[in-house]
């Protein structure tokens, strides 16, 4: 789906309000106003209207940002400490010693 601005989103949720379920009639006004842009598909104002519906918004919902425990601080001097005193051990083994994921 191509990305449409909060502007033309807004325009595509208010004439859903106005004439309903009649995708081909909200695209024809849609390109009225937007000539030199493309033209939403009917599943495009569908899946809009679906957001606006189902989140009370039209923005884009960020996706969770998880931490990156791996590069922790403690860990870090951990793994430093554990190649100093033991430089053969593999990695493998050394993530099973210091309970850290190996591909980390």
């Amino acid at each position: 789906m191509e990305k449409y601005t909060i502007g033309q989103c807004v325009f595509i949720v208010k004439n859903y309000l106005k004439f309903g379920e009649n995708y081909t009639e909200i695209g024809r006004i849609y390109r009225t106003k937007y000539v030199k842009t493309n033209f939403p598909t009917n599943s495009t104002i569908r899946n809009i209207v679906n957001e606006f519906e189902e989140t009370g918004s039209i923005q884009d919902q960020r996706s969770k940002v998880y931490s990156r425990n791996g590069r922790l601080q403690e860990n870090i001097a951990a793994v430093n400490d554990s190649v100093t005193a033991e430089p053969n051990t593999s990695i493998r083994h050394r993530s099973q010693q210091l309970a850290i994921e190996h591909t980390t």
